[in-house]
């Protein structure tokens, strides 16, 4: 028999003998006793019987066994691989009949196949016959169109290769060709395919020619933005940064980013391009995506997506992907070049958010390493001027006049506008607009380190967004409740986000993009921040353990820097899971990250706040007041009355769903971190354990921290840097008339007219030291310290050590935790029993004193504080004093005043079998001050030596405290 033997590379091996031939592949021989015609991918030679005979279909492997399937019917029989005795052979490699978890078994020649692959492999996710007949016709189809020059590709409409096409993918790359399916059409090319192909559109022609369609069109073409289609794309092809102002309405949103796709489309290019446009809000990104896809007649999630926390909808084909600006920063955490990223368009860039102007800092450090990507920032009021020198003189195009110039008749709604709607959003009806002129906007006080949250005017940018929301897509008006002449007050543009407010985050994410120092990464900013903002926001971060004294991310910062959350919150989380209480502390780090779920309404209020206090269970906390919210929620919900179950409780069933879905997406991100594993149980080993969880709180919501005076009447908060502070009215500390606790850890305060704290909780001195931040030694013998001084506590010398110790074991603990996601803490288990029992037992109202000042033996200090106290300024005297009294174990002190002969005033204070008198005074009031600082002199040893003064804290140590029972907290 005749036989022409080529060279086939790396393709099989085959030995020629007579009567018959022997083909081995992997385990398995092959004896044919008929001739063949073989085919090979690019072959440089062919095997070829003589004379050619009916083509051979394909090669299976099937279930352990190897046989030839000839178009004609051919008998072929396998046999055991140790009966060969090859006389010539040569090896090559079919890239096409390679096995890719394909489920139609493991192919002959696969050149990455084991030697010593099991049956069980070959087995696993066999297809259908028809299946396997399917993808034998298609390598026998691609074969041929690889041997023709003539053809570029292979179309098919048949229901069964759309339903075999993830298989034919496979077979096509492994072939060195391109697939894609578009809706109903399967297509295998030689050159890269488009995400779309008009010719292969059925439905293009009805969404065209279709009424709606032509009224789609008709609308898209009579935006002032297609008048400018061309220069548009022109500029942005030819610069790498454009800047593109418009007046609203104009079309820049919706349309800018159809013109780059369809310019990529049209261009050959729709395969590999990918535009980002970023939103500010996520109600816009998903309102602008679901318009685009409408007028481009698609599904949203084909060609057009979008990308939002907690939700999304893009499928492998979306090429245009609307997103929030923090979603676009979280990919870059982990992909800084962005690959694959054609096209960036930040929208609304005139808000200056504290993410948006992040983002262009980072771009502009992008750009120069990636010459290809194009960055086009647009807004309807944009100072066009101030971004186009940030990028060097990129070119500006402005798109002119609004929609409608001249409103007619009709009104359909009224819609009052907030900053909420100075989006891309559009309601179709909106004729009329009131705009009242004012919005609350945060503002954050560097000196005082403090956000405030005041009513304050809009700016003129912010105007003309409010008059835009009407007349986009009919004639509409706008009424502005201010007169001419305020307008022309108002400032240009709003103050940019990143003046404002606290810059904590966004440091920490500098830091993990591995961008440099801080404060210089800052200062080329568009507008950079006051440095003492800047300083504020490193401090805390050190404060909190995420960054070094030089300014370097710590193990616990990188973990921080991967959860999408404020820093304090992700602490906590991350010590939930450490400490293996995770379930409660993720329903508190997701109520803290949405709005809070707890309705107020305003002719049931009192209703909803008894509602509200049924579920702090005298806890004295909001968090865990939220936790059994949320359980009792969840609970509901197992029995279908969700909805009646927030009805009856005040609960905003909405905020409850999206706190449940922050929870599944936490445990994910702590579990890709390794902090957790599938068994839930483990992980919340001590979730019943209300104290330690309150420790765990504490540690995330610290340096937040209040003290607590408890008075006869009400209860005096201070803070470190505001003095007296206020709870909202909805919190559940807020209605209680006595907090057994001496500090109040809280989630945030705002400053409006006084300042007022957010979502607190009660805890004890040792969970403040245990949990809380650094600790250092104080002049005196058991005299411990927390933030620079202002927390001070005074101890017997024995107790302040062995806080120290096991503050110091609790801190490497946790730090090999995170070096070690595998350790078990279980072997530390008498740390841990011994933490556990200090914040389970110790209820704190004495033992400890805070907000005194540092002894001292200058006279001359001494005298400072007398004069302060006596002339009604600084510190209150008497509120210091009772506040130490209190720490103490022991009651409030008593004063006896009385008029002198002069009509003055003296006063004489009483506690703890001692009296004290004060000097001469105008009023009672200042005469009971100066007592009390007598007292206060007396007991912080200001008129004795230090040694002294350490015997009057050691007499108040050794009284008699109060015996408190303790009762467990109640979780479910």
């Amino acid at each position: 028999m005749p036989y022409s033997a080529i060279f086939i590379p790396n393709y099989l091996t085959i030995s020629l003998r007579q009567p018959q031939t022997t083909i081995t592949a992997a385990k398995t021989s092959l004896h044919l006793r008929h001739r063949l015609h073989f085919c090979p991918i690019n072959p440089r030679r062919l095997l070829r019987p003589q004379p050619p005979s009916p083509p051979l279909v394909a090669l299976k492997l099937h279930r352990g066994l190897a046989y030839w399937r000839p178009a004609f019917a051919a008998s072929c029989s396998a046999v055991s691989s140790s009966g060969l005795n090859p006389t010539l052979g040569f090896s090559a490699s079919l890239p096409y009949f390679h096995y890719q978890d394909s489920p139609y078994g493991r192919l002959a020649y696969d050149e990455y196949a084991s030697e010593d692959d099991s049956d069980r492999e070959v087995e696993s996710g066999q297809l259908g016959a028809s299946s396997l007949d399917n993808i034998e016709e298609w390598k026998w189809k691609l074969t041929m169109l690889m041997r023709n020059k003539d053809e570029q590709e292979v179309v098919s409409r048949e229901r069964k290769d759309r339903r075999d096409f993830d298989h034919l993918s496979i077979l096509a790359t492994r072939m060195g060709l391109y697939s894609r399916q578009y809706t109903k059409v399967v297509v295998v090319s030689k050159v890269p395919l488009p995400n779309y192909r008009s010719d292969l559109d059925d439905k293009r022609p009805q969404r065209e020619e279709s009424p709606e369609g032509q009224k789609m069109l008709e609308f898209r073409r009579s935006l002032p933005a297609y008048i400018e289609r061309d220069t548009l794309l022109n500029s942005i092809s030819q610069n790498q940064v454009v800047v593109v102002s418009g007046e609203t309405g104009c079309g820049k949103t919706t349309q800018l980013p159809q013109y780059i796709l369809e310019s990529e489309i049209e261009a050959a290019q729709g395969a590999v391009c990918s535009i980002v446009c970023t939103q500010p809000r996520r109600i816009s990104a998903m309102a602008v995506s679901e318009r685009v896809a409408a007028e481009r007649g698609e599904n949203l999630g084909e060609s057009v997506g979008y990308k939002v926390r907690l939700e999304g909808m893009k499928g492998k084909d979306t090429r245009l992907l609307f997103c929030t600006t923090g979603i676009l920063l979280r990919r870059l955490l982990v992909d800084r070049s962005l690959k694959g990223v054609t096209h960036v368009i930040v929208d609304e860039i005139h808000e200056r958010g504290m993410n948006e102007d992040f983002l262009l800092i980072v771009l502009k450090d992008l750009l120069p390493r990636r010459p290809e990507l194009r960055l086009i920032l647009m807004s309807a009021t944009l100072n066009a001027e101030l971004f186009s020198s940030y990028f060097d003189g990129a070119p500006m195009i402005h798109i002119p006049k609004l929609i409608f110039d001249k409103p007619g008749d009709g009104v359909r709604k009224i819609v009052l506008a907030t900053n909420m709607a100075e989006t891309s959003i559009t309601i179709d009806d909106v004729v009329f607009v009131v705009d009242c002129g004012k919005a609350k906007e945060t503002s954050y006080d560097a000196l005082n380190n403090t956000p405030c949250l005041l009513p304050s005017w809009i700016s003129k940018a912010s105007a003309r967004q409010r008059r835009g929301r009407a007349g986009r897509v009919q004639p509409g008006e706008c009424y502005h409740l201010y007169p001419r002449c305020v307008y022309d007050a108002f400032a240009d543009y709003q103050l940019p986000e990143l003046l404002r407010t606290p810059l904590q985050s966004l440091c920490l994410q500098i830091k993990s993009l591995k961008l440099g120092s801080i404060s210089e990464f800052l200062s080329r900013a568009l507008q950079p921040p006051e440095p003492l903002s800047v300083q504020n926001a490193i401090e805390y971060l050190k404060i909190i353990g995420a960054l070094d004294e030089n300014e370097n991310l710590t193990v616990l910062g990188h973990n921080l820097s991967m959860l999408p959350v404020e820093p304090k919150l992700g602490k906590m989380l991350l010590l939930g899971s450490i400490f293996n209480c995770l379930d409660p502390i993720m329903t508190v780090v997701a109520g803290l990250s949405v709005r809070d779920p707890f309705l107020m309404p305003l002719d049931k209020k009192d209703l909803a706040e008894s509602a509200k206090a049924q579920f702090s269970a005298r806890d004295y906390s909001d968090h865990l007041a939220l936790v059994r919210a949320y359980e009792g929620w969840r609970e509901a919900e197992g029995q279908k009355s969700g909805y009646e179950y927030c009805w009856r409780n005040f609960l905003s069933a909405q905020t409850l769903k999206a706190i449940d879905s922050l929870r599944k997406q936490f445990f994910y991100l702590l579990k890709d971190i390794g902090l957790v594993d599938n068994n839930i149980e483990t992980c919340n080993t001590w979730s019943h354990d209300g104290h330690l969880v309150r420790a765990i709180i504490c540690a995330g919501l610290f340096p937040g921290i209040c003290s607590v005076v408890n008075k006869e009447k009400s209860i005096s908060l201070k803070t470190m840097e505001d003095g007296q502070v206020l709870l909202y009215s909805n919190s559940v500390n807020a209605q209680e008339l006595k907090i057994p606790h001496p500090w109040l850890v809280f989630n945030e305060k705002v400053k409006v007219n006084s300042v007022f704290l957010r979502d607190s909780t009660a805890v004890s001195d040792s969970v403040v030291l245990l949990f809380g931040g650094n600790i250092s030694r104080g002049g005196l013998d058991g005299h411990l310290k927390m933030l620079g001084g202002y927390l001070e506590f005074f101890m017997k010398p024995a107790l302040a050590d062995t806080y120290l110790r096991l503050k110091k074991e609790l801190e490497e603990l946790v730090q090999k935790k995170l070096l070690n996601p595998k350790l078990d803490i279980k072997n530390h288990e008498e740390l841990l029993s011994s933490i556990r029992l200090l914040v389970s037992e110790d209820r704190c109202e004495g033992r400890f004193v805070f907000g005194r000042q540092m002894p001292t033996s200058s006279k001359k200090a001494t005298k400072g504080i007398l004069s302060k106290s006596s002339d009604g300024g600084g510190d209150n005297s008497k509120n210091q004093l009772q506040t130490l009294l209190c720490r103490a174990g022991h009651g409030a002190p008593t004063y006896k005043t009385t008029q002198l002969k002069n009509k003055k005033f003296r006063s004489t204070l009483f506690f703890n079998g001692l009296d004290f008198v004060g000097q001469p005074a105008s009023n009672k009031k200042l005469a009971e001050k100066d007592a009390a600082a007598q007292a206060l002199q007396w007991l912080m040893g200001e008129t004795q030596s230090s040694h002294k003064a350490v015997d009057h804290m050691s007499m108040l140590l050794k009284k008699s405290k109060k015996k408190h029972k303790v009762q467990a907290t109640k979780w479910r």
